[in-house]
């Protein structure tokens, strides 16, 4: 037979001992795999590609957002602040375990731009104080504001916020109602007199009583 026709057996089945791969499975090593030239390169091209065309798709998303937030502006030239204060309030009927000082402090942001039901202003704003009974409480609102007629060089004006009370818990959880999860919803109307930039607000604190403040606007 032609030594053409001869199969052609590859090293590692030499008679002249055993392979390299029989000797690393002795030892416990992993057998060498090829490399296969082009196949892996391949793979992390693709993942780079991949990762370069998502960095772009967010970089264009971050753009679109921040042009679309320099179009809505949160706070204008026109806007006011409110800063104001309460000391205590009046309560309807009297009771041992109210506290004597409730020191209400608020901010709000008056703005002309969004109104609704007629208003001449939307006020959104927060509040912090003591309730009644000595614990720490936070009011988020917002809501129209109206003026109602000019009043001894000032004006009358009155509004209705509506938000959420958080606050009352333990035994005096159930003093405001629907505070199931120690959140309940609330409204407040008020009326008051602005003279410039002060104002004296009462408001009502639903049957329990009213709250006078004492605020002071700053425009921008």
């Amino acid at each position: 037979m032609p030594d053409s026709d001869l199969p052609c057996l590859p090293d590692r089945l030499s008679p002249r001992g055993p392979s390299v791969a029989t000797r690393r499975d002795s030892v416990g090593l992993r057998p060498h795999v090829p490399f296969r030239s082009g196949v892996p390169d391949a793979v992390p091209r693709a993942g780079h590609q991949l990762r370069a065309h998502s960095a772009k798709q967010i970089c264009a998303l971050m753009l679109v957002c921040f042009s679309s937030g320099a179009h809505s502006q949160l706070i204008a030239a026109t806007d006011e602040f409110r800063f104001s204060y309460a000391p205590s309030a009046f309560h309807r009927s009297a009771s041992p375990d109210h506290v004597k000082y409730n020191n209400l402090f608020s901010v709000e942001l008056l703005t002309e731009r969004w109104r609704i039901l007629g208003a001449d202003r939307t006020t959104i704003g927060a509040a912090f104080f003591n309730n009644s009974f000595g614990q720490p409480c936070q009011y988020v609102f917002g809501g129209p504001e109206w003026d109602l007629m000019p009043l001894k060089s000032g004006w009358l004006f009155a509004n209705v916020t509506a938000g959420a009370l958080h606050g009352y818990s333990g035994e005096y959880q159930n003093k405001i109602p629907f505070n199931r999860y120690g959140t309940a919803p609330a409204a407040i109307p008020s009326i008051g007199w602005r003279y410039s930039q002060a104002s004296i607000v009462m408001s009502l604190l639903g049957n329990s009583g009213v709250l006078i403040s004492f605020s002071w606007s700053l425009g921008l």
